[in-house]
């Protein structure tokens, strides 16, 4: 492991870097210590707010922040990571590296059993473990957390070490002691629970925790049984989330298990309904967007309208005085020339008198169905880069599914896949599907 070879380093390594480059510094007067400042900042740290926080720093010679930098960034740190751990915790500025931080980095690498990969990982998602002592902090609370089950394949991973950094006495037994209390589980129960879903130890009780039981017992009216099979209830948004999906089925009469209800994207494996995204929309081979042919998918020859905007609309947009949706200022065009796209600015984009968009007749489709073009161009070269993974440019599951809102080409997942008036998700009978499940 990465620890064991550090402390194999040659016994002289801390002092070694203490001197190099830094050989004279005893003092901290004048040009030294604008050398600390100039150092700082290019560590990207603020040295205002270094000092403020510790003023120890001030007399303290450069080479022991070069100290600690150069073993952070030997673990596998970039300097920009590392200079926000040291913006964000000064006090590490003056931390002696053998004594503070390699006893860290040894827990990680021996106790926890972090690959060399996963320990710079868990730095940067948890710098406090740097200043957190051993024996009396990190230790103790992986004692607790055995006793809770995170042993074995269950065990502490790089992902969920900001537990160890939680105080056993004032965090992790109070928030253990409310899920017993609140939802009735025994110890046993609240231990799967947690072990199953770690960041639950994370949450506030008050702000997060107490709130969503409320919510969860009393208008929802679900039951507590739910919660133990899905305890990620508690990660997503009570405002954004569950509330809304919530009204939504509730407005409908439909009921659906809280997983299901929560989890029709899941945004870590990218997939909805259990289907990856891309499959699930995109059908490559059959050419087809949620099983829609491109051509008739994305160009509706009746209405004249690409994806569902008129042609001009989305060609062309007067207002914003863009084309393809970008900023003509900003899209190809010849100032000296006076052109956008190689046509004459006079000779406009969009010739209102003769009904034309970049010079051809709009009565003419801009979209020849018969060859599959657009703007003589195929439609599938057009718009699709399939090489990419791309719409007009823009990476497919950014594109078609927006995670944040919930949302698939701009429509609430829950309205897109469910439909209430047929009573079919994504097209299949609602009772079928429970029925095969």
């Amino acid at each position: 492991m990465m620890f064991a070879r550090c402390c194999l380093l040659p016994p002289p390594f801390i002092s070694a870097v203490r001197t190099r480059c830094f050989a004279s510094e005893t003092s901290d007067t004048g040009l030294l210590f604008r050398e600390k400042l100039i150092y700082l900042q290019d560590l990207n740290v603020d040295p205002h707010k270094a000092l403020r926080v510790n003023p120890s720093l001030r007399a303290a010679p450069i080479s022991s922040v070069v100290s600690v930098e150069t073993l952070l960034s030997s673990i596998g740190l970039s300097r920009p990571a590392v200079g926000r751990i040291l913006d964000m915790f000064p006090d590490l500025l003056t931390s002696d590296p053998e004594s503070d931080i390699l006893p860290v980095l040894r827990f990680l690498s021996d106790e926890i059993y972090l690959s060399d990969e996963d320990i710079p990982k868990s730095i940067t998602r948890c710098p406090r473990l740097l200043i957190s002592s051993v024996d009396f902090q990190l230790r103790p609370a992986l004692a607790f957390l055995k006793t809770l089950g995170f042993v074995g394949r269950d065990t502490v991973t790089s992902r969920n070490t900001v537990l160890l950094v939680s105080s056993v006495e004032r965090t992790l037994i109070p928030k253990i002691e409310f899920l017993e209390e609140g939802l009735g589980f025994t110890r046993d129960e609240v231990a799967k629970m947690v072990v199953r879903s770690p960041a639950l130890l994370t949450y506030s009780v008050e702000n997060n925790l107490a709130p969503k039981v409320e919510f969860f017992m009393e208008e929802m009216r679900g039951d507590v049984k739910e919660l133990k099979r899905f305890p990620q209830y508690f990660s997503f948004s009570l405002e954004r989330k569950i509330k809304p999906r919530h009204r939504l089925l509730k407005e409908h009469g439909i009921l659906m298990p809280l997983s299901e209800m929560l989890k029709v994207i899941n945004d870590e494996t990218g997939t909805i309904l259990g289907v990856d995204v891309c499959t699930l929309l995109f059908n490559l081979d059959a050419g087809a967007v949620l099983g829609v042919g491109f051509c008739t998918f994305l160009v509706c020859p009746d209405a004249g309208a690409v994806l569902g905007v008129d042609v001009c609309t989305f060609l062309v947009c007067m207002e914003a005085v863009a084309v393809l949706g970008v900023d003509v200022c900003i899209s190809p065009a010849n100032l000296d020339a006076g052109t956008v796209l190689c046509v004459n600015v006079c000779t406009s984009l969009a010739n209102l008198d003769t009904g034309a968009v970049l010079g051809v007749d709009v009565s003419t489709p801009l979209a020849n169905l018969n060859a599959g073009v657009v703007l003589n161009v195929d439609v599938c070269t057009f718009l699709f880069n399939l090489e990419a993974g791309a719409v007009i440019g823009v990476d497919v599951c950014t594109f078609v599914v927006n995670l944040d809102t919930g949302a698939v080409l701009g429509v609430d997942v829950c309205t897109l896949l469910v439909s209430v008036e047929a009573g079919t998700v994504l097209g299949v009978d609602v009772c079928h599907i429970h029925s095969q499940s």
